[in-house]
């Protein structure tokens, strides 16, 4: 017995003993882990990775430890900096307990709560998880893989978002509501991996143009992996995109930087609907009260490998025979949908690609669409034949399918065919290229819920040549908005294959715009249009537009203005304003400007006005930038003109100014202001007991000033008021602090009884040694600060003679201010010239450039050409020499643009130091 109570009793302890070593493991290795995660995690990345709190639990994954971490984020650097790549609610990662004792441990699951992930690639290729840092490799590689073990059974992905956005291509791709479950011996040589996959809305974007959107994914199946061979084979994997089937099989095999795909997809069903249902426009909430009926045939396979240097080749085929569809509810359908596509490419080279729609043929109610098209060479010359025939009646559309709230009619019909090689529009042979017909419109009209005030088209009619497209005519309505456009597109077909330039005239009539109307989100009156929701835009930098406007009257922010005239000119990715002159409020303005792009969030804009007797208090109303600047603007009644050398700024997300990075100069003059009310004088006024100063009436006023990234500095201008004289001077914040210095002049008498601050200049002349008794006029300094809507003031008495001397300068002042405005008036004159002269000689430049270029290389091609037909060596011989002529060409064309824009850049330095001399030299009247 008492052996057996011994045994209890060291049973016990040794129980205790395990239990506490299980309740204090965690925190014995916490620390190694939390180094362990750290190190993996940061030392090897450009970017900012942190998390919140964690926690280690030996009990809830016996006999494994369990990890959790909350929050984790991954935020780019660089060229993606504050981006956000990966924000994780919560990761879970379950560790054998015995591996952390060596340099070797194993996970067993990972879980995933809630990751938002979001990877981009920029127009030059750079990713955003390429987050790696190089380094030199410390050991060799079979020892670096045995450092780190993965022996994973599960991956568990939990309600997660993930956006794949490249600019490289032009594809974009959105997958919300995103589930998985991976489970399987992932450690194993050889095993089956089980997949189970959701998104309950994924939307794929190509160029623009939405081909899927908030669709329904599920992928289910099995893989077959081979670690030895990094190859993993798909059998039968099912793939069902809304409600049509997918079957996925194949294989993928990695070896060094190069993989190889061999994938085939197959649709599992051939029901036309299970079609429709991927088609965005259609898969809706209407979507079960669509019959259909018809067969479709769909597959896909992707064959080679994709490495550095190469793609896979691949094929697509689409079918359908004579489909069919319509809504229950409604009286008409789509009738003989019969569609032939096949796109091939055998060995991933892009210029290899060919397009052979075969037939696309259709009819809604009467009306009937028929395409043929055929690309192939898209890249090194594309080789185009096709036709578009076809009538539609929108109002048959409202038949067809459903469109709640939504008023629409009009007829479109075009007639056009298209055959030749891009070549011949580059060499300008058109009688090679074949593409003539047209499109037009008329009687268009669109309204609905979301646009109540409606859009029409009275007509349109654009014209197909080989050389250009001539719209000929569109007169166009929006809301109470008219437009008349015609114009020209060159290089359309160009622009269309190879991205090259799209260029353009057009000419603008109007009677009446409402950019009110245009710009507000709703259907009502906006307080202050440059407070609505516009984003800033990017420019193509491939477009090359001029556009023409004359537009009788248009509205702005209530403001109403008159005969709108200027070009608006589209180049290089910015947009210029040129000659631009106009009527309003009261007055007119003439102005010259530019917007370009800076990134996806910011803008910059430059302009250049001349203002001639504008109404101040309704420019104050209407221009919420000018109020904030100076808002002593809405106390003052007159007109006044202006004349800004420069403007410019960054413009936010949203098109408003960034304050602090407004910079300009001008110069303001009025004949007669009309002051009440302002704070500021109301104040001085009530100090100095003089009422006079809470209305004034300020003639010849003379104002120049300066904006450095938004601080407003005033220079010294004078006013006069009955017997009184004032020089004011100062500056004021983008918070509309100030820091002015208003420096008065006035008879004694005017001052009457002012009380304490009387009293106090009386204290103050006597330690200046001054009698003010003897005087007939004070001269008063008054520093005002704080804030425009609450100043603060202070007084001194200015020394006797200061007012004196200044009244002699003055005149002298005067003629000086005035000879530097007319010398700057005129470096701008000269800068201005010298600009649109440099402009003209790289233009000229240019255009010998080209023509240089594209004469060698007709010259190349008929070198080609000639030995096209001939042995490979001959071709190769060829070859070499049309290249040299290339090579030839191009040095002297880049020498005659070098040239050009060395002789640009003198033209400008010399009217920039003749201008900067006039300056100076006004300066030193």
């Amino acid at each position: 017995m008492r052996s057996l109570m011994k045994l209890i009793k060291w049973g016990a302890i040794t129980l205790l003993i395990f239990a506490a070593i299980l309740f204090t493991a965690p925190f014995i290795f916490k620390a190694k882990l939390v180094e362990i995660a750290k190190t993996e995690i940061n030392k090897n990345v450009n970017a900012q990775v942190d998390f919140g709190k964690f926690s280690l639990s030996f009990f809830t994954a016996f006999p494994n430890l369990n990890f959790v971490m909350h929050d984790l984020s991954i935020i780019g650097e660089g060229e993606f900096e504050a981006e956000p790549l990966a924000k994780i609610k919560k990761l879970e990662i379950r560790v054998g307990l015995l591996s952390l004792n060596s340099d070797k441990f194993s996970v067993k699951s990972i879980r995933i709560d809630q990751p938002k992930i979001h990877t981009k690639v920029l127009k030059n290729g750079k990713s955003n998880w390429d987050i790696a840092k190089i380094s030199e490799p410390q050991v060799s590689a079979s020892q670096a893989s045995s450092e780190f073990k993965l022996n994973l059974e599960h991956v568990l992905i939990k309600n997660g978002a993930f956006i794949y956005e490249d600019k490289s291509t032009g594809i974009k791709a959105n997958l919300k509501g995103f589930w998985a479950v991976l489970s399987g011996d992932m450690s194993a040589d050889f095993a089956n991996l089980k997949t189970d996959i959701k998104a309950t809305d994924f939307s794929f974007n190509y160029g623009g143009s939405d081909y899927v959107e908030h669709a329904v994914l599920t992928i289910n199946g099995e893989i077959e992996s081979n670690l030895v061979k990094s190859k993993y084979t798909f059998s039968q994997i099912e793939t069902k995109l809304n409600k049509l089937d997918f079957h996925l099989n194949g294989e993928i095999e990695m070896t060094g930087d190069n993989i190889k795909l061999n994938l085939g997809v197959e649709a599992k069903e051939n029901e036309f609907k299970n079609f429709l249902s991927v088609i965005p426009s259609l898969y809706n909430e209407h979507f079960t009260d669509l019959h259909a009926s018809g067969l479709v045939n769909l597959s896909a396979n992707i064959n080679g490998n994709y490495n550095k240097e190469q793609t896979p080749g691949f094929d697509l085929k689409l079918n359908i025979e004579d489909g069919r569809f319509s809504y229950a509810d409604l009286p008409g359908s789509v009738e003989e949908v019969n569609i032939g596509l096949n796109v091939t490419n055998m060995d991933g080279k892009a210029d290899h690609t060919k397009i052979d729609l075969k037939k696309f043929h259709l009819t809604v109610e009467d009306n009937l669409i028929d395409v043929h098209l055929k690309i192939s060479t898209p890249i090194s010359d594309p080789t185009i034949v096709g036709t578009l025939n076809g009538k539609l009646d929108f109002g048959n559309l409202k038949n067809t399918f459903p469109m709640e709230g939504v008023d629409l009619s009009g007829l479109v019909t075009s007639d056009i065919k298209l055959n030749g090689r891009i070549s011949a529009l580059e060499e300008k042979n058109y009688t090679n290229f074949i593409a003539q017909g047209e499109i037009k419109a008329k009687e268009i009209s669109y309204k609905s819920n979301d646009l109540p005030e409606g859009f029409s088209i009275n007509e349109a009619h654009l014209n197909l040549q080989p050389q250009q497209l001539n719209l000929k005519k569109l007169e166009a309505k929006f809301g109470k908005s008219d437009f008349h456009l015609d114009g020209k597109l060159d290089n359309y077909l160009a622009y269309f294959f190879k991205d090259e330039d799209l260029k353009g005239n057009f000419n603008l009539h109007s009677n009446f715009i409402d950019l009110d109307e245009l710009i507000s989100d709703e259907n009502e009156d906006v307080e202050n249009t440059e407070d609505t929701t516009i984003n800033t835009f990017e420019v193509p930098s491939n477009i090359d537009f001029v556009l023409s406007s004359n537009i009788k009257k248009a509205l702005y922010n209530k403001a109403e203005i008159t005969d709108i005239k200027g070009d608006i000119i589209i180049k290089d990715a910015k947009v210029e304003m040129k000659d631009v002159t106009m009527n309003m409020l009261d007055g007119n303005m003439a102005m010259i400007g530019s917007y370009e792009t800076l990134d996806a969030s910011k803008a910059k804009i430059g302009l250049g006005l001349n203002i001639q007797e504008l109404d101040i208090k309704k420019t104050a109303s209407t221009f919420s930038t000018l109020k904030l600047l100076a808002p002593i603007a809405e106390k003052c009644a007159g007109t006044f003109s202006a004349s800004v050398v420069y403007y410019d700024c960054l413009l936010n997300k949203n098109m408003m100014p960034d304050l602090k990075s407004i910079n300009a100069k001008g110069h303001i003059s009025s004949k007669n202001i009309r002051l009440e009310n302002s704070e500021i004088l109301n104040k001085v006024g009530s100090l100095l007991k003089l009422d006079d100063l809470k209305s004034l009436s300020l003639k010849d006023i003379d104002l120049h000033f300066n904006i450095n990234n938004g601080r407003v500095e005033a220079k010294p201008f004078d006013i006069e008021f009955k017997n009184l004289k004032a020089t004011i001077q100062g500056v004021q914040n983008t918070d509309q602090g100030i820091d002015y210095l208003m420096q008065i002049s006035l008879p004694k008498s005017e001052l009457g009884d002012a009380g304490q601050v009387l009293n106090d200049l009386h204290a103050k002349t006597e330690n200046l040694g001054v009698d003010l008794k003897a005087s007939d006029f004070i001269n008063i300094n008054a520093k005002i600060t704080g804030h425009v809507t609450n100043p603060k003031i202070a007084f001194d008495l200015a020394k006797p003679g200061i007012n004196a001397k200044k009244q002699a300068t003055e005149k002298v002042d005067k003629a000086k201010q005035e000879a530097i405005l007319k010398a700057e008036k005129q470096a701008v004159e000269l800068m201005t010239k010298a600009d649109e002269k440099a402009k003209q000689i790289k233009e000229l430049a240019k255009a010998s450039a080209d023509k240089v270029r594209a004469e060698a290389e007709i010259q190349a091609k008929k070198i080609e050409d000639k030995a096209s037909n001939q042995i490979k060596l001959l071709q190769n011989v060829a070859k070499k020499a049309a290249d040299k002529v290339r090579d030839e060409a191009e040095k002297k064309a880049t020498k005659i643009e070098k040239e050009a824009t060395i002789k640009a850049d003198q033209l400008l330095q010399k009217a920039k130091e003749e201008g900067d001399q006039l300056i100076e030299t006004a300066k030193k009247l």
